[in-house]
């Protein structure tokens, strides 16, 4: 792993908020660097290799009996550990943006936001933006219907592997909102939801907002447990 900071943070404090990211498949931390010079002005940069990717071993177990998402979680919390750092924002890009929501699953006491990014760092290259937009739109839109089809198949597959009940009040809610925003937030808006004065797309909008109430109902249910208990 590598830590980027320099100077004193925006507000002219030492202490900045811990920023770390998450690299995708077949990637390493390298494709960060760029970005972290530039963010290490305002956090603490933090750029890590995932499981088997640039310095990160993997060893002959592992390779044999295969990791989970949830394994790359707990590395993400050992770095954390390891550099002493409580609580810290996390930046993922395509698979590392699954790691990064399986962390905040996992312990979200340990972090403090998530971004699964794929759109900031594009922004970076303006000859690439210029090429994205002259794709025709019919294009696009099969590009989505395939990429949003691939993220369900994905989600589905977790559930299934961590035996998610479907029947618990709580997710059948959490799963309800999405739906409701994501679709209905199309059909209503079309595509962008106004919310004070800004106009957030439905796709995200249903996303932050799952999430939200997802921890929001955590915490009753965690309460109802230590009750019981």
């Amino acid at each position: 792993y590598e830590v980027w900071e320099r100077g004193a943070g925006r507000d002219g404090r030492e202490e900045r908020i811990p920023l770390l990211m998450l690299h995708g498949n077949g990637e390493d931390h390298g494709i960060f660097k760029e970005m972290a010079e530039r963010m290490s002005r305002d956090f603490r940069v933090i750029l890590m290799d995932s499981r088997g990717h640039g310095f990160s071993r993997i060893y002959a177990r592992e390779e044999k009996q295969g990791f989970t998402t949830g394994d790359m979680a707990g590395d993400v919390i050992e770095i954390m550990d390891a550099l002493k750092v409580p609580r810290a924002a996390i930046l993922g890009f395509s698979d590392g943006a699954n790691i990064a929501l399986e962390t905040a699953s996992r312990y979200p006491g340990r972090v403090l936001a998530v971004a699964a990014v794929i759109a900031m760092i594009v922004s970076f290259f303006t000859p690439l933006i210029r090429v994205i937009y002259g794709i025709p739109l019919a294009v696009i839109g099969g590009l989505e219907v395939y990429l949003f089809g691939a993220i369900a198949a994905q989600g589905i597959a977790i559930m299934i592997e961590k035996k998610v009940d479907m029947f618990s009040s709580k997710n059948i809610a959490v799963i309800a909102s999405i739906m409701v925003i994501g679709i209905g937030g199309q059909y209503a808006f079309g595509g962008n939801i106004p919310f004070f004065g800004l106009q957030v797309p439905c796709i995200a909008g249903a996303a932050i907002f799952g999430i939200v109430l997802n921890l929001l109902l955590s915490i009753g249910e965690k309460k109802a447990k230590a009750e019981k208990e």
